[in-house]
C-alpha cells in the first residue's frame, strides 16, 4: 500500500481569494473523534440539522481531535478549518473557505466550488472536483478521481497522483510551482493547461495531452519510462527559451516566493538565495564550474520541507545543462 507521507504573479492573485481562516465555533469533545452520523453529533459540533444534513456556517476541527462524516450524513459549512483530522465518507459542502492544516481523508465524491488553501496533507481516495481555485502548499496525494476545471490547481508543495485519474479539463489549469509527480494516469484535455514552472516527474506511467503543457524557464521534468510507451503521449511539452543563467535566476525567485509564504524560514530562505545570486554571476562571467560548485553548495543547505526536493531537482537540472550543453 502507498505510504502516506506528504513529499507568479497570476498564482498570487489566486491565492489572495482564499478567504482568512474562520474563528473557533464550540467543540465539545476537545481531544475525541466525533463520528458524525446524526443530530446529536451535529449539535455537538454546533451545528443544525434538517432531514440528514449538518449545517455550521464556521466549523474549526481543532487539533488533537478528528470528525468522521458517515454516509448518510451531509456536512455543510460555510467555512470550515481543519487543525485536526477531517474523514469524509459522505456528502460534503463548503460555500465559502476550507483550510486545512491538519489531515484529510477524502472517500466520498465531492465537488470543491469554495476556493482551498491545503497546507497539511490531503489524501483523495474517492472523487473529488475542483471549480474553483484549490491551492496547495503542503501535501496532496491522489489515490482515486481528480477532475480540476473549470477551477485552477496552483500547487507550490508536493503534489503526487498515483490514482485512476487526474485530469485537467476545459476550462481548468494547473500551475506547478513545487513538485508535480505521476505514477497513475494523468489526462490533460483540449482547452485545458498545466503550466509547469517547479518539478514535474512522470514514472511508469503516462500523461495524455491534448491541451497545452509548458515548460517554463528553470523548470524541471523527469520521464522515466521503464517500458516502450512514451510518458507523454499527445501534443509536445512547449519549452520556454532558457539560458542556464536565466534558469539560475528563476530559481532564485522560487527560493524567495517559498519564502514569503512560510514554507521556508528566513535564515534559510537568505542562504539560499545568495547562494543562488553568486552562482548567476558566477554564469554571467564565464565562471562555470564555480557556477557548478555553488549549485551543488545549495543542494546541501537546502531544508526539510516539502519542496526541498524539487528545489534540488531544477538546480541538478541547472547543472546538466551546464556540464552537458
Amino acid at each position: 500500500m502507498l505510504k502516506k507521507t506528504a513529499t507568479l504573479a497570476l498564482s498570487l492573485l489566486l491565492v489572495s481569494g482564499v478567504p482568512a481562516a474562520p474563528q473557533t465555533t464550540p467543540w465539545q469533545a476537545a481531544a475525541a473523534v466525533i463520528v458524525l452520523d446524526g443530530e446529536a453529533a451535529c449539535v455537538s459540533i454546533g451545528g443544525a440539522w434538517t432531514a440528514g444534513t449538518c449545517t455550521v456556517d464556521r466549523l474549526v476541527v481543532p487539533a488533537g481531535t478528528g470528525l468522521t462524516v458517515m454516509e448518510e450524513v451531509t456536512l455543510s459549512t460555510g467555512d470550515l478549518l481543519i487543525d485536526g483530522y477531517l474523514e469524509l465518507r459522505g456528502g460534503f459542502e463548503a460555500t465559502r473557505s476550507i483550510t486545512n492544516r491538519g489531515t484529510v481523508d477524502n472517500y466520498s465524491y465531492i465537488i470543491l466550488t469554495a476556493p482551498m488553501l491545503n497546507r497539511g496533507t490531503w489524501w483523495n481516495s474517492g472523487g473529488l472536483q475542483a471549480t474553483n481555485t484549490v491551492v496547495n502548499e503542503g501535501g496532496f496525494e491522489n489515490l482515486g478521481d481528480v477532475t480540476i476545471g473549470p477551477g485552477v490547481f496552483v500547487n507550490w508543495g508536493h503534489t503526487g497522483n498515483a490514482g485512476l485519474h487526474f485530469d485537467t479539463i476545459a476550462g481548468g489549469s494547473i500551475i506547478n510551482e513545487g513538485h508535480l509527480e505521476n505514477n497513475g494516469q494523468m489526462e490533460n484535455r483540449p482547452g485545458s493547461v498545466i503550466d509547469n514552472a517547479g518539478s514535474l516527474r512522470i514514472y511508469d506511467a503516462v500523461m495524455f495531452n491534448n491541451g497545452r503543457l509548458l515548460g517554463r524557464c528553470g523548470s524541471a521534468w523527469e520521464l522515466e519510462q521503464p517500458t516502450p510507451v512514451d510518458p507523454i503521449v499527445g501534443n509536445p511539452i512547449e519549452f520556454e527559451p532558457c539560458q542556464p543563467s536565466e534558469a539560475v535566476a528563476a530559481l532564485g525567485r522560487s527560493v524567495l516566493a517559498f519564502g514569503q509564504r512560510g514554507m521556508h524560514s528566513k535564515k534559510d530562505t537568505k542562504v539560499l538565495f545568495r547562494l543562488l545570486a553568486k552562482a548567476f554571476k558566477r554564469l554571467e562571467a564565464g565562471r562555470e564550474a564555480e557556477a557548478v560548485a555553488l549549485l551543488q553548495t545549495f543542494n546541501t543547505k537546502l531544508p526539510s520541507s516539502p519542496v526541498a526536493f524539487s528545489l534540488m531537482l531544477r538546480s541538478n537540472s541547472i547543472v546538466q545543462r551546464i556540464t552537458n550543453p
